[in-house]
């Protein structure tokens, strides 16, 4: 007669309070990815759809064609019809647009 030592009751098998935990970190887990996926979709949109009054933000008023071509070095051809310029200074860099047809 062979004698096998018996596998204790249980081997295995989590116990419950372990099962709960690798839930609850699993649950823990999966929540944290969907808070930053929405952030990052929040953030997307609001960098491609900018409200009314985003748009209209930080442009600086009275900015002539010439002030802008001074300010950047060129020369505006005295042939050019329609003259446009405009200044944003509301971010890390300020962004000068300058036209002339």
């Amino acid at each position: 007669m062979s004698h096998h030592p018996a596998a204790p009751t249980g081997a295995g098998r989590r116990k419950p309070w372990q099962r709960r935990l690798a839930i609850g970190a699993w649950l823990f887990s999966g929540l944290c990815v969907l808070g930053v996926l929405s952030l990052v979709l929040m953030i997307a949109y609001e960098l491609r759809y900018p409200s009314e009054e985003q748009k209209k933000c930080c442009w600086e008023e009275n900015v002539t064609p010439d002030w802008m071509a001074g300010t950047m070095g060129f020369q505006v051809p005295e042939t050019a019809t329609d003259r446009r310029a405009g200044l944003h200074t509301n971010a890390q860099y300020d962004v000068a647009l300058l036209a002339s047809p």
